[in-house]
């Protein structure tokens, strides 16, 4: 079995060429961009509900120790 030392399997396109130097930025960019519109769209999606999440949650924060005694009877 052939042994591999320690710079093949550091850099295996050691002599190819320079590889995908420019293209690796490019992709770094295009999944930061598609990030950050699904963040956008997330939050566009969440805004006409906030009034009645913040209700919600305000709610259970307060009726919590109510519903502790009625589920405990």
């Amino acid at each position: 079995m052939k042994q591999r030392t320690t710079e093949s399997i550091a850099s295996p396109d050691k002599g190819k060429g320079k590889g995908k130097e420019t293209g690796g930025h490019v992709g770094v960019l295009v999944l930061a961009a598609a990030t950050i519109a699904g963040f956008v769209i997330c939050i566009l999606l969440a805004a006409p509900f906030l009034g009645a999440l913040t209700w919600a949650l305000t709610l259970a924060i307060l009726f919590a120790r109510l519903h502790a005694k009625i589920e405990g009877h």
